[in-house]
């Protein structure tokens, strides 16, 4: 007998909130499912979280995936963020 693959997938998300909607989509169509999504967040300031945290409540009750995400502001996203919001005021 063969065992099944465990699946998971690691993404990294930095202002992505025109690109998350279509990514969640294609993972919802992975058969089989990924066990597991893991989301890191570098620092957005976009509405990238809002999309994860609905992603993640829209989630079939049937899918066993787990979604794990958090929000680390690395050194390099919080030095993109405060170049922003100095170019920007």
């Amino acid at each position: 007998m063969t065992a099944m693959a465990t699946v998971s997938i690691i993404i990294t998300v930095l202002n992505e909130v025109d690109n998350l909607p279509l990514l969640f989509d294609n993972i919802n169509r992975l058969n089989p499912n990924p066990q597991q999504v893991i989301l890191v967040d570098g620092g957005s300031n976009d509405d990238s979280i809002g999309i994860i945290q609905s992603f993640i409540n829209e989630l079939k009750p049937d899918n066993d995936c787990k979604i794990d995400w958090q929000m680390t502001e690395s050194k390099a996203g919080r030095a993109a963020n405060e170049y922003r919001r100095s170019v920007s005021n």
